[in-house]
């Protein structure tokens, strides 16, 4: 039975002065699922992320696809279920006045969670922030996410700030993160039906750089090629007052012991806990969790700033590690994220007596570009090739039956069903002239033989066989030695961000800028849907 502390409250749904939707006691009211909009710009890579209002919220994210998670995939009857345990955590252990106590926010029925407080859910386009005001303890604790925006990875940003209310001093220990991290190389087949079996193949590597890169060592098929995996997931977390790397936890039991359903951080309970010297971190299902010791004076906050995202090498992800303990990067790219998604929004600007529908326009304008892209335009020297960015069949927990792709490069475009990319396309010519007739042109030849449309629009697509003018173009832009590299590619159908990323991953310099080049190549391409 639910104590009096917990007894349910009135629930309370409203707008902020700035437009975001407000759920108070959010773990109580009416469970729902939603996701963020998968946009990094177009020089960033994107990252699809859910969420429910149920626990720290988000239930699932990753990059591509449900094969490519790094917090496993779940329809929305199960996230409502296993949220709250295997989606993001924390664990405080406060002390003050020679007392110990122990508290897990977000939560409702758990141990540590018996005191006065306040839950809000705060919803915005760009991003998610949940908070929790124990009024027992004098504390409160904020968790806001937001991705990535304009990087060469794809992450998911977690900013927690606990904020000591009273004034009296505390000292506090706090171990932050998620209690299973999907290893790069275990797609959903086999996460949901031979994870035991997989974990064979787990390995988790660069733990002494405090950047751990999670993966599994091969490719896991009955072939009898063998073929290695070097892309990986991966998790970092700073103390963002002094900017020092945090040390990460990557052995479940490290947190949790023998409690395997993850109810209770028993190990973390320990008085005397500490990280253990050496962490397994192979053959096992790892976890991705950061610890903090830290003095909180009267009236002043900490802050645990968590990147977890993709990267093609430990190298790289050795070079983030070092990116975000910048000077105020992270808030950085929390405006910039911001800026992208209000600057989609601003197309259908509306100014009317009622602030819900001005919100509502913008919104609804946002969701529409998911479905049909946006309309930009790429400058050519005789003028400009228009094609659509940003847009992805609809993934949501809901239509679990959906196989979305995001694709995870510049100028990201992703599948989507021919109905819904059509109707989302038909007004795209009032925000982009240089759309002319180009949808009309492109969905009409679409049609089949047969009078059928096909079911799926995988993006537009681009090849070159004029080889004089490819060759024109190429020796102008890119050493010699690059030439025949390129020239190979663009002969087959390819999307503008593959382009893109495979000159990055081949080191290919470019002696135009990227967009210059870009637009004199599509320029002497034939454009495909």
């Amino acid at each position: 039975m639910p104590t009096a502390k917990q007894k349910k409250t009135n629930k309370l749904y409203s707008f902020d002065k700035d437009g975001n939707f407000v759920i108070r006691d959010y773990n109580r009211a009416k469970p729902f699922s939603s996701f963020f909009p998968g946009i990094a710009g177009l020089f960033g890579i994107p990252m699809w992320v859910f969420y429910v209002n149920r626990g720290q919220c988000i239930s699932s994210f990753g990059v591509e696809s449900k094969d490519k998670a790094i917090m496993e995939f779940h329809p929305a009857n199960k996230s409502y279920r296993v949220t709250s345990l295997q989606g993001f955590r924390t664990f405080i252990k406060v002390k003050q006045n020679n007392k110990n106590n122990y508290w897990e926010p977000f939560q409702g029925y758990l141990p540590g969670t018996d005191y006065g407080k306040t839950q809000i859910m705060d919803i915005s386009a760009h991003g998610l922030t949940i908070s929790e005001e124990n009024k027992d303890l004098g504390l409160k604790i904020d968790v806001n996410y937001f991705t990535m925006p304009e990087e060469s990875f794809a992450a998911l940003v977690r900013k927690v700030t606990i904020e000591n209310l009273s004034n009296k001093e505390k000292t506090l220990e706090v171990a932050d993160g998620m209690p299973v991290v999907v290893c790069y190389g275990l797609n959903d087949w086999l996460n949901k039906h031979l994870s035991r079996t997989v974990e064979a193949w787990i390995n988790v590597k660069n733990v002494d750089k405090k950047a751990p890169y999670y993966h599994l060592n091969v490719e896991v098929s009955d072939v009898p090629e063998v073929k290695h995996i070097k892309e990986g997931n991966f998790f970092v977390s700073i103390d963002n007052a002094t900017k020092d790397l945090l040390e990460p936890i990557i052995e479940t039991s490290c947190i949790f012991d023998d409690s395997t359903d993850y109810v209770s951080p028993v190990n973390f309970l320990n008085d005397n806990f500490k990280i253990p010297d050496k962490q397994y971190s192979a053959n096992r299902t790892p976890c991705a969790m950061s610890y903090l010791k830290k003095k909180i004076k009267p009236k002043g906050k900490i802050e645990i700033v968590s990147i977890l995202g993709y990267a093609n090498t430990v190298e790289q992800v050795n070079e983030i590690a070092h990116k975000i303990r910048q000077d105020d990067f992270i808030n950085k790219k929390s405006l910039r994220n911001k800026e992208i998604i209000d600057e989609i929004k601003s197309f259908t600007f509306t100014n009317s007596s009622s602030k819900e529908f001005n919100a509502y326009c913008g919104y609804t304008f946002l969701d529409n570009v998911l479905r049909g892209g946006l309309p930009i335009s790429v400058k050519t020297t005789e003028g400009f090739v228009p094609f659509n960015v940003y847009s992805r069949k609809h993934g949501d927990l809901e239509r679990d039956y959906n196989h979305f792709t995001v694709a995870p490069t510049f100028y990201s475009q992703g599948n989507g069903n021919y109905r819904d990319v059509n109707q989302n396309r038909r007004n795209d010519i009032w925000f982009n002239k240089d759309v002319k007739e180009t949808s009309i042109v492109s969905f009409l030849s679409l049609i089949q033989a047969d009078g059928y449309n096909p079911l799926i629009v995988k993006g537009t697509t681009f090849s070159s066989d004029n080889n004089s003018k490819a060759m024109d173009v190429l020796n102008k832009c890119l050493a010699k030695d690059d030439v025949e590299k390129v020239k190979e590619f663009i002969k087959d159908d390819f999307l503008p961000g593959n382009l893109l990323k495979f000159i990055s991953k081949n080191n290919v310099k470019l002696k135009a800028k990227t967009c210059d080049f870009l637009g004199m190549i599509l320029e002497i391409c034939h454009k495909h849907e």
